[in-house]
């Protein structure tokens, strides 16, 4: 990717105007968006800045105002502020500055497309799918530069418009920005069944089905389990893979780390991570680790979603485990909801959230039957998927459709 010394000496120095000047915020705001920068530090600072400015039309900016009025970016002080004001040569040539950070940010854009249409080549794409990727991905790119704000079309011209075939990460199931969202009872197979998706998916296999699949590049960010675990608990799906003379060619990274911040200051280097991979999946989680402070409010959960969507936004399918209350339904005695615990705001976010539950037979009196899970939708799915109503314990892979 396109990065060097002067896109970020160009970012700092339009992020110190707009903390100087008011103005200098009124020149670019029209011109260049917080998608545009790399270092999603100073993106934070200079949404602050325009938010601050949308709210006081007729006062001016400074550093301890910018502090005082913006929560997104907390590991940055007053005194980091203070010093990026500092670094601006000159708030009269924030313009300048600005055009700069916006031809980065194209090119940024346009080498993420031709990724994407290399991609396609590799994987040995006819002609056709190979154009489509190249317009998709184009337009994409496009779209990536059109600054924040409402646009209508006319419904006829949009009715008449011809749908993008679907860009399948997993075939009809998993779609490239799709977020899917897993809980389920502990210990009963979801960490299992996610590890299972990515490695599936980096080998050229489906999770669900098992059919061969046009591999894709996986990313792990597991915030939970050591490296060590992910040797010792995938070690039979790798052999899967393997098994049925696939090879993985460096398509899957897995990064075993603790909690992080990813609203704060863990989350550039999340980015940069992603930046050096491209991953088509990413799988991070579990959710309650993302944050230092968990997800206990709808203020806790949409820091995280904002922070979640920005990955989501690069053309990722996002897998996300989280953990599920401990209300039941049906009052007391009922079956536990596999409804996300925390923040109402989970339950409209994904695309898609199921939940793993015992299964159960009423020969058995309700009780469980073995190695059998019932997969229950919390949010219905906004595009219509086939998902599985039951997973079994399978033979090949882990878990397998029943």
């Amino acid at each position: 990717m396109v990065s060097d010394d002067r896109t970020q000496l160009a970012e700092r120095a339009v992020v110190g105007a707009c903390i100087r000047s008011g103005k200098a915020v009124d020149q670019v705001a029209e011109v260049i968006g917080f998608r545009d920068f790399e270092d999603p530090d100073l993106a934070a600072i200079f949404q602050a800045c325009v938010d601050i400015r949308a709210d006081h039309p007729r006062g001016d900016l400074d550093p301890l105002l910018v502090a005082a009025n913006a929560q997104t970016f907390k590991p940055v002080t007053p005194q980091d502020l203070q010093r990026i004001a500092r670094e601006c040569p000159s708030t009269a040539n924030v313009g300048y500055y600005a055009s700069f950070v916006v031809d980065a940010a194209t090119v940024r854009r346009h080498a993420q497309a031709a990724h994407r249409v290399l991609a396609a080549v590799e994987a040995g794409k006819d002609a056709a799918d190979v154009t489509q990727t190249a317009l998709n991905a184009l337009q994409d790119a496009q779209a990536g530069r059109k600054i924040d704000g409402l646009h209508a079309v006319d419904y006829d011209e949009l009715m008449d418009q011809q749908d993008d075939p679907y860009d399948w990460v997993v075939p009809n199931f998993l779609e490239r920005g799709d977020r899917f969202v897993l809980t389920g009872h502990e210990g009963l197979g979801k960490s299992t069944l996610l590890r299972q998706a990515v490695i599936a998916t980096a080998g050229g296999f489906s999770f669900v089905t098992g059919k061969p699949i046009d591999p894709k590049r996986a990313l792990v960010i597991d915030v939970e389990n050591s490296e060590r675990q992910w040797r010792r608990k995938t070690a039979g799906m790798r052999q899967t893979v393997k098994t049925r003379g696939a090879q993985f060619d460096g398509r899957l990274k897995v990064a075993c780390h603790g909690r992080i911040d990813l609203v704060g200051k863990d989350r550039g280097s999340v980015m940069r991570l992603i930046d050096v991979h491209q991953p088509d999946m990413v799988l991070i989680g579990p959710l309650y680790k993302l944050s230092p402070k968990g997800v206990n409010n709808d203020d806790d959960a949409a820091e995280i979603i904002t922070a979640l969507d920005a990955i989501r936004d690069q053309g990722i399918t996002l897998l996300l485990e989280t953990h599920m209350g401990h209300t039941t339904t049906g009052g007391a005695g009922g079956a536990r909801n596999v409804r996300p615990r925390g923040s109402s705001a989970l339950m409209g976010w994904p695309e898609m959230g199921y939940g793993l539950a015992p299964a159960t037979s009423e020969a058995s009196e309700g009780e469980p039957i073995p190695g059998l899970v019932d997969m229950i939708p919390w949010r219905g799915d906004r595009d219509e998927r086939k998902w599985p109503d039951q997973w079994n314990r399978g033979s090949v892979w882990p878990w397998e459709p029943w």
